[in-house]
Parts: C-alpha cells; sequence; structure tokens
C-alpha cells in the first residue's frame, strides 16, 4: 500500500442531491491525502456509511423530506470509534444552502 493511501483521510459525504455529490467527490478525490470511502443520500444510507469509520462526515442540514440534526447522535455511536470533544477520532461538518434572496 502507498504511504497517501495510509495516510489518507477518509471522508463520508451525505448529500441528497447526486450531481453535487459527484462533483464534490470528484474535487475531493484529486487531493492528495484525502479519499471518499462513500456517500449517501438519505438517513439510512449515512448510517450504513458511517459503519465504514471515517474521519470526516461532511453532512447536509436538509436532506429533502430529513433534517441530518435529526440522526447526528445515531452518526456519532455508529460512525465514532470513540467519541471524544478533546482528541475526537472523526469530524462531523455540517453544512447546507440557504437561497440567496436579492434585495428589492
Amino acid at each position: 500500500m502507498s504511504e497517501t493511501k495510509a495516510t489518507s483521510i477518509r471522508i463520508l459525504l451525505v448529500d441528497d442531491h447526486p450531481l453535487f455529490l459527484s462533483g464534490l467527490r470528484l474535487l475531493i478525490q484529486s487531493e492528495p491525502g484525502l479519499s471518499v470511502v462513500g456517500q449517501a443520500v438519505n438517513r439510512m444510507a449515512a448510517l450504513d456509511g458511517s459503519r465504514l469509520k471515517p474521519d470526516i462526515i461532511l453532512l447536509d442540514l436538509d436532506l429533502g423530506s430529513e433534517i441530518s440534526v435529526d440522526f447526528l447522535p445515531d452518526l456519532l455511536r455508529i460512525g465514532c470509534r470513540r467519541v471524544s470533544l478533546l482528541s475526537p477520532e472523526c469530524l462531523i461538518l455540517n453544512f447546507t444552502f440557504v437561497p440567496y434572496a436579492s434585495a428589492p
């Protein structure tokens, strides 16, 4: 195994927009030291993907009919080898898109 793969930061992507997921995956995989270990479009797939024990979970707040904050505790329990605020073994970064309303 190459050194890059051995020290690679493992990332799980969670978003309900397949086009965004594909683009983000391509962007991340083009960076040395980063690898996408899985992607998910809903709660069940995110929980399944978290079993891969990623180092980082990029999690969209609004998954269409689901809100990711509702299952965040389950992601932490399943996806993190050990939960500690002082020395986390995985990070969950929550993001979302809010349409910009132009000023009149």
